[in-house]
Parts: C-alpha cells; sequence; structure tokens
C-alpha cells in the first residue's frame, strides 16, 4: 500500500478522534471543571492534523502554502491551551493573573498573523519550496526569526504544563498520586514525537507530533470524564483545602509532609513546600509532644498546645487515615481545629468561679473547697495543718478618708503581699470584705505562728502608693493549728477557734497575732 495514503488516512482518523472528543467535551462543559481547555486544545489539534493531512496530499506550493495556513489556524494555540489544561489539574488557575493569559494568547495570535503574512516580511519563514526527494513531496522551509520564537514559547508552555502536573504528583497521596503520576506520564507524550522528529528518524520525514497530541486526547479524556480528576483536584486542593480556616496536613504512610494548607503553614513556621517529602518530626521538632504523637499514633484525638512566636494557640485534632481501595493506608489527614477563643473563655470563666474579682486570690467558696480536701489528707496521713485567718486593722477608715478606690487598692496590695510571702501549695483566699484566711500545710501551730508574725511584720512595714498619697495599714491575725489529728477536728472547727483568736488579738489592740 502507498504509504502517503497510510499517513493522510491516519491523520484523518486522528481529526477524526479529536473531533468527537471535542463535541463529548462540549456537552459536558457546564459539569466538569477544565473543559474549556481541554476542547481548546482539541480543537486546535484537529486543525493541525487536517491542515498536515491535506498538506501532505498536494503536490504543489500553492497547494502545501493554503495547507500550512489551515495548520496554523490550530498549532499556535496548541501551547497556549496545554498551558491552561495543566494549571486546571493542578488548581493553579485561578492565582494566575488575567493579564498573562492575555499575553498569551496575544503571542499566539502575533504567530498566525506574521504566517500569514509571511510574504510580506520574511520574519516566519525566509524561503519556502517543496523537497521532492522522497517518496512524496514535502515543505522544505528556511526558519525565520519569529519561527525560532514560537519555537521557543511552544517549548516553555509545554515545559510549564509538565512541571505542574509533576508537582502535581508530588503533592499527592495514596490513589490520588497514582492517577496524578499518569497525568505526568501522558505530557510526556509530545516530547516523544517532538524529538524524533527533530532528530530526523521519523519515517520519510514527516511530523508525527500530531499523532502524539492526538493519542494525550482520549487519555485525558479517561481522566477528566471517568475518574473526574478534573473536578476534585483543583477544586479540593485550589479552592477548598486552602481556604479551611483549620490547620490540615497530610502526611504519607512513611510520616512524610505530603500536602498542607495555608493555615497549617500560618501556624508551623516550620512547614513550608521546601518540607514536602520530610519527615513531619523533623520539620515539628519544636514541637516533640505532637510529632511523637503524629507519628506513632493513627487515631490521634486529642488537645494540643503550640506555641509559635510567642503565641498560644490551642487545638482539638482529629486524625482520618487515607486508604486506598484494598483498604490499605496510604497515609492520614490531620485536622486541627482551633478551640483557642472556647479555651480562652473556660479558662475565664474558671477564674471568674474560682478567684475573687478585686484580688485576684480564690474566692471564698473555692478557698472551702480546696482547704477541706487539704483537711481530709491531713487528716488520713496524720500530718500537721494550721489556718490563719486576717483583718485589716480599721480598713472602714481607709475607705471614709480616701474613698473606695483607695480601699480598693489596699485590698489588692495585700494579697499581693501575702501571696509572694508564701509557699506554692500554701492555699490563701478572700474570706469575706477585709477579711482574709489562709492554710498552711504541713505546719504545726508553733511554725504557723513564726509565718503569721511575719506576715503581719510585713504588712506593718508596707507602704501603698495611692495618687498622691503614701497609705499604711495593720492587721490582726488569729490561728488555730493541730500538730497530730483528732477524729472531731475539721475545717469549720479550725476555722472557728481561728476567729476567736483574731477576736482575742483585736481586742488586746490589734496589729498582733493570737493562737488559740
Amino acid at each position: 500500500m502507498d504509504p502517503k495514503i497510510v499517513i493522510i488516512t491516519g491523520l484523518l482518523v486522528s481529526a477524526c478522534l479529536t473531533t468527537l472528543l471535542s463535541f463529548y467535551a462540549i456537552r459536558r462543559l457546564s459539569t466538569t471543571a477544565g473543559s474549556g481547555a481541554y476542547i481548546g486544545l482539541l480543537i486546535s489539534v484537529t486543525l493541525y492534523t487536517l491542515g498536515y493531512a491535506l498538506e501532505l496530499s498536494r503536490t504543489t506550493l500553492e497547494g502545501i502554502i493554503f495547507s500550512l495556513r489551515i495548520e496554523y489556524l490550530g498549532l499556535p494555540f496548541i501551547p497556549v491551551f496545554w498551558f491552561l489544561l495543566a494549571l486546571r489539574y493542578t488548581g493553579y488557575f485561578q492565582k494566575i493573573p488575567r493579564w498573562l493569559y492575555g499575553g498569551l494568547f496575544c503571542f499566539s495570535l502575533v504567530t498566525l498573523v506574521l504566517h500569514y503574512t509571511n510574504d510580506q516580511h520574511h520574519l516566519f519563514y525566509k524561503s519556502l519550496s517543496i523537497n521532492d526527494q522522497g517518496p512524496f513531496p514535502l515543505a522544505a522551509i528556511s526558519k525565520g526569526t519569529w519561527y525560532y520564537a514560537n519555537i521557543q514559547f511552544t517549548n516553555l508552555c509545554v515545559i510549564a504544563g509538565n512541571i505542574l502536573f509533576f508537582w502535581m504528583m508530588l503533592r499527592s497521596v495514596g490513589s490520588l498520586k497514582r492517577q496524578a503520576a499518569a497525568m505526568f506520564l501522558v505530557s510526556l507524550i509530545p516530547w516523544i514525537g517532538n524529538i524524533v522528529y527533530q532528530t530526523g528518524y521519523s519515517p520519510y520525514g514527516i511530523d508525527i507530533i500530531p499523532f502524539t497530541l492526538t493519542l494525550t486526547g482520549p487519555l485525558f479524556a479517561v481522566a477528566m470524564f471517568r475518574f473526574h480528576m478534573f473536578d476534585v483536584v483543583p477544586i479540593a486542593r485550589g479552592r477548598v483545602f486552602d481556604i479551611i480556616q483549620d490547620p490540615v496536613i497530610v502526611l504519607d504512610k512513611y510520616n512524610h509532609l505530603a500536602d498542607f494548607n495555608r493555615a497549617a503553614a500560618n501556624v508551623f513556621k516550620n512547614i513550608t513546600p521546601k518540607g514536602i517529602g520530610t519527615r513531619i518530626d523533623d520539620l515539628l521538632i519544636r514541637h516533640p509532644e505532637l510529632s511523637l504523637a503524629l507519628v506513632d499514633s493513627d487515631n490521634l484525638n486529642q488537645e494540643v498546645q503550640i506555641v509559635e512566636s510567642d503565641i498560644h494557640h490551642f487545638f482539638d485534632t482529629r486524625m482520618v487515615s487515607i486508604n486506598n481501595s484494598k483498604s490499605r493506608q496510604m497515609g492520614k489527614l490531620v485536622i486541627f481545629h482551633d478551640v483557642t477563643s472556647q479555651r480562652h473563655l473556660l479558662d475565664r470563666l474558671e477564674t471568674l468561679a474560682t478567684r475573687d474579682d478585686l484580688t485576684g486570690i480564690f474566692n471564698r467558696r473555692h478557698f472551702m473547697d480546696l482547704s477541706r480536701e487539704e483537711i481530709a489528707r491531713a487528716k488520713r496521713y496524720d500530718h500537721p495543718i494550721s489556718v490563719v485567718i486576717m483583718d485589716l486593722d480599721h480598713f472602714k477608715q481607709v475607705n471614709d478618708a480616701h474613698g473606695h478606690q483607695a480601699g480598693d487598692e489596699v485590698l489588692r496590695n495585700f494579697a499581693r503581699l501575702l501571696s509572694s510571702c508564701l509557699r506554692s501549695f500554701d492555699i490563701l483566699g478572700r474570706y469575706g470584705g477585709e477579711e482574709f484566711a489562709l492554710v498552711l500545710p504541713e505546719t504545726t501551730p508553733e511554725n504557723g505562728l513564726k509565718i503569721a508574725e511575719r506576715l503581719r511584720q510585713n504588712l506593718n512595714d508596707h507602704k501603698i502608693p495611692f495618687r498622691d498619697k503614701v497609705l499604711s495599714i495593720t492587721a490582726s491575725f488569729g490561728l488555730a493549728g493541730i500538730s497530730a489529728f483528732q477524729d472531731d477536728i475539721d475545717l469549720d472547727a479550725l476555722l472557728y477557734r481561728a476567729d476567736q483568736a483574731l477576736y482575742r488579738a483585736k481586742g488586746k489592740g490589734r496589729n498582733r497575732v493570737e493562737a488559740d
């Protein structure tokens, strides 16, 4: 059979295939992301293929020139639609400025115009003739300046698309990784035809690039319309994943970072695109407990605290396993739900429930609860314990002479002074008004008396600045304690005894310590 007929027939079949795929894609235009770029690519390939089939069928220079003009209705736009298709697939389409798209199409339009007007300037072809030394005539061209510029433009667009497909393959996990790898391999097919043609190994010297481009069409169609990759990947990755306010990271089965969203990058400063493929415990070295939990656990559900740039974040974490079709784990998705505001609210509510609003020490109810627990512990282990009640002397005179704001400042100062002189396990609370109560665990009455006397002396020497004045105040102390526990002793009994001692201190002139 005549090889010329075989080649032309193959080209026509290819053109029919891309045409059918175009019609099918047009029907799915409104339901499948990326269809517009795919349709543009198919139409461009169809025009290129039909024009080349017509070129091979011609025997005159005028016929070849006419065929080339049909080819160039599609050929200059193939690299642009190729690049747009890659952008759609990887989810970067919305991130590219619109002026860049306009610039790409303008370049292709300039190529088309220069090709059609080549006789006036010869920027595209320096010369054009027929090579009839083979089994059938072929166009023999001498390339002009813009021809080389168009080749570089085409190569850049195609390479950019290859890089995007390759980048998507690296960022994907599980079954999506295999699909992305297939897409990357498909994107390399046109290079096979280009290399064979440019190195002179194509049969009869014909351009086999139309055939390789046609081959990519059905493969892309399977990805788009059967596996819905263009529906899921760009939307899930480019629009949803990055707008999720909760940090999300994806790990592969070897606990390498596979993906992350913008919120995760904002919280974990070491998580960057350069960290893709790095073990998560190497990236979260500043958070060893979290990284250990991520690596060793397949079901992480706990609250974690993360400190970055001196900012405390609280997160409820949830880990979701990523499995393939055979239920084998391919990775895991970790979602960090920010509960910082809720945690601060709970802390605030706890503070309101347990702390005195003015002085910041325990309020009476919480003081009583903690003290009863401490009394029970002392009774269980037969340990000593002491209780002190303190009352500010002549506090009403402070309010009458200087106002209630001065009284509030005195109370705050007294609470701070007491807190600074006590041990971490001592229990201090505001008992009521200007009265304060103190429980001293592991403290005999003798040692409790020394502590109370030291507190009294510190207050006696303490000066309280208020506006343009310096205030002084004293307090009376009543103490009750036991060295060994008795069955009839409880908190109420100790407080009553300490209160009686306090009244004796006041009766003896105030600013003194009395023990029961």
